[in-house]
């Protein structure tokens, strides 16, 4: 997405190199392959941008076509402002320091801002109705996640990594993009696989498959 194009769902995470560019390709890979979503932009931004940096190169590999590549030259990492926040629909981070702090930034955005598997917890039930379609089918999705605030269950087990001795937050997608190439792809795959199930809820249909385009072999 071009720097001047307003994002209709905005991802975010740290640096703006791994997780929450590969937030935005995924989406958009989707919801490029359905008419009625074709209205639907996504951008990205971090907390923390990377300087002087491009998209991490498992993201880059993810997937193969024009479209992916084109996205990929074009990223340079970006912060989270005000105004990108104000315009956007929904909001989507990687993780719950991302969410906190957004709401320090722009209060009022929290009743659309959620991590991405928040997003899938409370979405869980989601129903699109009638024919809409585009941006306001974004809108609808998200205004049907703040209605499940409290009401879903978002407790779960914290999750122990195979590479790593800590238990993680459910809530978050670890950024192993430091972590070695195995948690590196791991975390490349678990954000592909979150956006594909999300998009899905909001166009109402079963997720993708993946196999439309071939991807370029992961680390070992």
């Amino acid at each position: 997405m071009t720097k001047s194009t307003r994002a209709s769902i905005l991802t975010v995470c740290t640096a703006n190199v791994c997780r929450s560019p590969m937030a935005e390709f995924t989406l958009d890979d989707v919801f490029s392959r359905d008419p009625r979503f074709e209205s639907v932009r996504v951008g990205s931004a971090g907390v923390r941008p990377a300087k002087e940096s491009e998209v991490c190169d498992a993201v880059a590999a993810r997937q193969e076509g024009e479209r992916w590549s084109e996205r990929v030259r074009a990223h340079r990492p970006s912060g989270v402002t005000p105004h990108k926040l104000a315009q956007a629909r929904l909001i989507l981070t990687a993780s719950r320091s991302s969410r906190s702090t957004i709401a320090r930034l722009a209060p009022e955005v929290r009743e659309r801002t959620f991590t991405m598997n928040e997003a899938l917890i409370l979405g869980a039930g989601y129903r699109r109705e009638g024919e809409i379609a585009g941006v306001e089918a974004v809108s609808a999705f998200a205004a049907y996640l703040d209605t499940q605030r409290g009401l879903q269950p978002l407790v779960h087990p914290r999750r122990r990594l195979p590479w790593s001795r800590v238990a993680t937050d459910p809530l978050n997608i670890f950024d192993g993009h430091n972590a070695g190439s195995k948690a590196h792809a791991a975390t490349v795959r678990e954000v592909d696989a979150a956006m594909r199930r999300l998009a899905a809820l909001i166009i109402g249909s079963p997720a993708p498959a993946r196999e439309e385009r071939k991807r370029v072999a992961e680390p070992a």
